[in-house]
Order: C-alpha cells, then sequence, then structure tokens
C-alpha cells in the first residue's frame, strides 16, 4: 500500500471536510488558497490535501507532529502512520530542490555565475538547513537544455541566473555563442502545461519582473528585478536570499535580509528586487523548508 494512500485514508477517517480545512489553516496557511470551495466533497479534499503535501514535500515530522497535536487520542495510529512514510520514502525530512540555470552568451557581457553558484553554496554551509538543501546547475543553458533539466524532475526553486532583455525575455544561448531570447509567456507556457511547477522561482536577471508578473499566477511567488542590476549586487542579492532560505526563515524575511544586503552596494531603490505572492499565500508564513 502507498504511503500516499495511507495518509489519505488517515484522513478521512480522522476528520470531516470542516476540520480538514481547518487542520490545513493552522498548519500550511499558504496551502489553503489552494483548495477549491467550500462544497467540495470529504473524499475529494482529503485526496487534494495529499497531493498538495506531496508535493511540497511536506509529508515530514512536522505534518505527524501537527497531527499527533490535533488528533492525540489517535497517537498510536499516527505514530504507525509516521512508520509506513519512513518505509515508503526512507525519511520524513523535507528536502528543497533548488536548480540553478545559468546562461551568459558570448554576445553579451561576461557575468561571474559559477561564482554566483559557489558563493551560495558556501554560504548554505552551516545553517540549520545545510543538508536538506541541494543546488543542482544547468550551465551555458540553452532553450533544449532548460526543457530536459525540467524533465529531469521539477525543482521546488527555478532560479534563473544571466542576462535579462527590456521586454522581460530570458536571454539563454544559442549556437556560436548568439543569444536565444524566450518571451515571459512562451516560459509561462513550459511551465503551465506541466502538472508539477516550482514553488518559487527567482529571476536574476535585469529587467526580469516582467516575466515575474507573467509567472506569478503558476507558482506560490516570484522574484524579480526591476531594471538594470549590476552584476555583483545580483550576487550578493542571491548569496543573502538562500542564507536566510538555509536559517529556515519564511520566504519575505530572506528577501528583506537580502534587500538590507544590497543597500550596502547602493544600489538605487527603484532597481532594487521586488518579491510577489500569489493570492492566497500567506507571505508572512511562507517557508521554503
Amino acid at each position: 500500500m502507498s504511503s500516499s494512500l495511507e495518509l489519505y485514508r488517515f484522513f478521512m477517517e480522522a476528520f470531516d471536510a470542516s476540520g480538514l480545512r481547518r487542520f490545513v489553516l493552522l498548519n500550511y496557511p499558504e496551502m489553503a488558497g489552494e483548495l477549491s470551495g467550500r462544497g467540495m466533497a470529504a473524499a475529494d479534499l482529503a485526496r487534494m490535501v495529499c497531493e498538495l503535501l506531496q508535493r511540497r514535500g511536506a509529508v515530514d515530522d512536522g505534518l505527524f507532529a501537527a497531527l499527533l497535536e490535533e488528533r492525540p487520542r489517535l497517537a498510536g495510529r499516527i505514530e504507525e502512520l509516521r512508520r509506513g512514510v519512513v518505509t515508503a520514502t526512507g525519511t520524513t525530512k523535507r528536502r528543497l530542490d533548488v536548480m540553478f540555470v545559468a546562461a551568459n552568451p558570448r554576445a553579451l557581457d561576461e557575468l561571474e555565475l559559477a561564482d554566483e553558484a559557489r558563493r551560495i553554496e558556501d554560504n548554505l554551509r552551516g545553517t540549520p538547513g545545510e543538508r536538506r538543501i541541494g543546488v543542482r546547475c544547468c550551465w551555458r543553458a540553452d532553450a533544449d537544455s532548460l526543457m530536459g533539466a525540467l524533465f529531469d524532475g521539477v525543482p521546488d526553486v527555478l532560479h534563473f541566473a544571466g542576462h535579462g532583455g527590456v521586454n522581460g525575455a530570458m536571454l539563454l544561448q544559442a549556437v556560436g555563442g548568439a543569444v536565444h531570447p524566450v518571451a515571459p509567456d512562451a516560459l509561462a507556457a513550459l511551465l503551465g502545461a506541466r502538472p508539477k511547477r516550482p514553488r518559487v522561482i527567482v529571476l536574476n536577471a535585469c529587467h526580469s519582473v516582467v516575466m515575474a508578473r507573467v509567472l506569478l499566477p503558476l507558482v506560490d511567488a516570484v522574484i524579480g528585478m526591476r531594471a538594470a542590476v549590476d552584476d555583483g549586487a545580483a550576487r550578493r542579492f542571491a548569496v543573502e536570499f538562500y542564507k536566510g532560505v538555509g536559517h529556515e526563515y519564511p520566504v519575505q524575511v530572506a528577501f528583506d535580509l537580502a534587500v538590507a544586503a544590497l543597500r550596502v552596494c547602493n544600489l538605487p531603490s527603484g532597481d532594487m528586487p521586488q518579491l510577489n505572492f500569489r493570492g492566497g499565500v500567506d507571505a508572512r508564513v511562507y517557508r521554503l523548508i
């Protein structure tokens, strides 16, 4: 029997529809906005909650602790369920998958993208979440490698490092070092066609707030740059943001800390990064780990 089916059956045994909605609202407020209308049948609601928890990698120790607090009389059943999940998955710890997509066409100014990735990983070391965050890289990204990387496994965080066009396009590489622009609606179509999508997208490139607006309906949160951004400032922002994530801060807090660090670089306030959350996501408590 799959761990997902076991969790579904437990929800059906332990909660009615209103009780399950209350449990989600109290413990996973960032998920509450994704649940459909209140007329949904209990079985359909339980199935949706299971899918959301699985998709977010949230079937972990925190879930079982919350269930035990909510239904202490079912402690034995909850422990049985927890052991079943451990057997099926090998762990109950949530792991965050970050995909670092780097594109630096030779036709454009050279960016120190390898240094950005290295410094992100270096600054995650020693944080409470170090062992729960994995960073994989897609170097010299062109259209084919971007699509291939997403087919290899949709990440929790899609991080693009590189150049952006004034129209919001992501500037990937092409044959001979030429520039291959990917328009915002094209990337939105690529992500929107997939059953699973990233939770958060970080567009660490000039003028990327245009693309961020187009992608926002598809994910929980998007970070984009309002205008042109200095290469050093872009690296500093990325390093400080992921350091905050590694310390298990809410995304909004990690973002605010990174923006504060940028002020040390004297970046004009009009060029600061912009973070937006999709409607229904509680920005005050939303965490990646």
